[in-house]
């Protein structure tokens, strides 16, 4: 297994540029991304269950995902 992968996906989704206005940004878009991917990846159904998702793993994610603010809201 690619234990590197996780980190590839993020620093794709780094390289993006994030359309949101700056002063709203209180969190990472490829945080976001990623928490999204992998939520639907395990079954989530819509962004109520994807904040679900991310909250559950929160601390299994804390060396991938940055997350200071916690897990973004649906």
């Amino acid at each position: 297994m690619d234990v590197e992968a996780p980190q590839g996906l993020l620093r794709a989704f780094a390289q993006r540029e994030d359309p949101r206005v700056n002063r709203t940004k209180r969190h990472s878009l490829p945080d976001i991304l990623a928490i999204a991917i992998c939520g639907v990846i395990c079954g989530a159904d819509g962004w109520v269950q994807i904040a679900k998702f991310g909250q559950c793993k929160l601390e299994w994610s804390r060396p991938s995902w940055n997350c200071p603010n916690g897990i973004p809201s649906h």
